[in-house]
């Protein structure tokens, strides 16, 4: 049985894991640019005083 054997036998989990994957790196991706973001601007604040 080769790969799209498998890939036809379960699309629809095949597809589940591959969404999930990547809602899960788009989300820490998101993470990881917002919390640059925070500590840029609450660095600027800091040195204004």
């Amino acid at each position: 049985m080769n790969t799209q054997e498998f890939y036809d036998r379960a699309p629809t989990s095949y597809l589940m894991v591959k969404f999930l994957l990547t809602a899960i790196g788009a989300s820490l991706l998101f993470l990881a640019c917002l919390t640059i973001i925070l500590e840029l601007i609450a660095r600027f604040w800091l040195l204004q005083d």
